[in-house]
């Protein structure tokens, strides 16, 4: 970790990323957006004093099919997943897309870090883990609503095209 946060503090690598969750999220969890399964490159931007761009989408939900298991039943070895995504084949053009990117400045930073233990750094890094997912889950909620709202509007106008508001 010390060689990304090396290159983030030196400007050398000026955007990193990671993503919460895996392929089967949707149906993992009740939110949207996942748990972190992984946090080092958050770790790495607190301890670099980096923002953290977040990006939230909606619409490719339209590529796949969502089958829920019934009566709480779980798919085999994997983890507690309640169901399965099926992809729909050929993909097709999407519709209504949208993302959105945002700016987040932890609160923790890299001093409030320093001399601690490895359980209260993880502790740390998990509080602020937590808020970079509420906020994406808001966001996402946002791009929901948008959408929908888009849909409306879509067919009470034949000629409606999406546009940004």
């Amino acid at each position: 970790m010390e060689a990304i946060v090396d290159l983030l503090k030196n400007h050398e690598v000026g955007v990193t990323g990671t993503a919460p969750e895996g392929a089967n999220c949707l149906l993992a969890y009740d939110e949207y957006v996942a748990p972190f399964q992984s946090v080092g490159m958050i770790a790495a931007a607190i301890r670099a004093n980096a923002s953290i761009c977040l990006v939230a989408h909606q619409g490719a939900e339209d590529w796949n099919l969502r089958l829920r298991l019934p009566f709480g039943w779980k798919v085999p070895l994997t983890n507690g997943l309640r169901g399965i995504n099926i992809p729909l084949i050929p993909f097709k053009k999407i519709d209504r897309y949208m993302a959105r990117c945002e700016r987040f400045k932890p609160r923790l930073r890299a001093k409030d870090l320093e001399g601690k233990s490895k359980r209260q750094v993880r502790l740390m890094l998990s509080v602020e883990v937590e808020r970079i997912r509420a906020a994406m889950n808001l966001m996402t909620d946002e791009l929901k609503e948008r959408i929908r709202l888009d849909k409306a509007a879509a067919a009470h106008r034949p000629d409606y095209a999406l546009v940004e508001h």
